[in-house]
């Protein structure tokens, strides 16, 4: 524990000291839900039918954009080579990465939530679909964060991020997509999309750690 205490205080004071992915995250959600609500109002289109995905969608970017550079200063500092020689687990800096990651994202998701109810004159329905969107942010987060080496170590490596990700992370963008349907209101409780959602999420977040040692070791 007292590792694991360490390592976030770390995360926690690099992250505050760079806040540019945070801010990135919140002006490129801004953004597209403008040109969202400008372009559903061009086409008179149906925003309810239609915004989940977009919402979706844009947290994925948006994901991108926070953990595209988690580990920068760690490889450049030689400091995940340190820890690697204290015998630190790479479990334990895979935990505490996501968590900053985590913490995040939510921030991001909440602005643009806001952003959205408000742009698109809409209202959450059903509040308890809050915990498995948080969750399922979870599963989204951990993948990146485990791959975000790959953008560092090589040129391409966003690009490359790009290609594994989306495959990976499709089927929880349905069951998310389908979640904040209901957490609008436009359906009922679909229960088989709330295990998938919530299973795969914790599928995700447990290989995401196990396979980080091996990502950092190439």
């Amino acid at each position: 524990m007292k590792k694991m205490r360490i390592l976030f205080k770390k995360d926690f004071l690099i992250s505050r000291k760079e806040f540019n992915s945070l801010f990135s995250g919140i002006a490129f959600g801004l953004t597209s839900i403008i040109f969202y609500n400008l372009t559903i109002d061009l086409f008179m289109l149906d925003a309810k039918t239609i915004l989940p995905g977009l919402l979706w969608i844009t947290f994925l970017f948006c994901g991108i954009l926070v953990t595209n550079k988690s580990f920068e200063q760690e490889l450049d500092n030689g400091i995940i080579y340190a820890l690697k020689i204290l015998n630190v687990p790479f479990t334990l800096i895979a935990i505490s990465k996501t968590t900053t990651n985590f913490l995040f994202i939510l921030i991001i998701e909440s602005v643009l939530l806001l952003a959205a109810l408000l742009f698109f004159n809409i209202q959450i329905v059903d509040f308890r679909m809050i915990l498995p969107i948080i969750i399922i942010s979870l599963g989204m987060i951990s993948l990146l964060t485990c791959l975000s080496p790959l953008s560092y170590k090589n040129q391409s490596g966003t690009f490359l991020t790009y290609i594994i990700v989306v495959p990976l992370l499709i089927p929880l963008l349905l069951a998310a997509t389908r979640i904040t349907f209901v957490l609008i209101g436009l359906i009922d409780v679909e229960q088989h999309w709330l295990l998938l959602g919530t299973l795969f999420s914790f599928w995700q977040t447990i290989m995401s750690i196990i396979l980080f040692q091996f990502i950092i070791d190439e």
